[in-house]
């Protein structure tokens, strides 16, 4: 729940922050109003911040969450490996 990455959606120009939420969800806030997003984009890491490199797969849209109260929009990820059957995790840091 407290890891926060910078993400981009692919093939787009939308950007926010994937926070990871209880269980195994995660969500893409902060996207501005006038950015679309659809059903099915990819989100990868955009490589600000420098905690990791620009373009590894985080997930894919999965549902969008709009107000026209608001200045930005939302969306769930669905993560595109199923954390439940990790079995085992290898770390290559350069």
């Amino acid at each position: 729940r407290s890891s926060a990455i910078p993400a981009l959606v692919q093939k787009s120009t939308a950007s926010g922050i994937v926070k990871g939420q209880i269980g195994y969800g995660l969500t893409l806030e902060k996207v501005p109003q006038s950015d679309t997003l659809e059903k099915g984009q990819i989100v990868i890491t955009s490589g600000l911040g420098g905690g990791y490199q620009k373009g590894l797969i985080i997930g894919r849209v999965d549902e969008i969450s709009q107000s026209d109260n608001d200045i930005f929009q939302s969306a769930s990820v669905r993560p595109e490996v199923d954390f439940r059957k990790i079995e085992r995790l290898l770390v290559i840091v350069n």
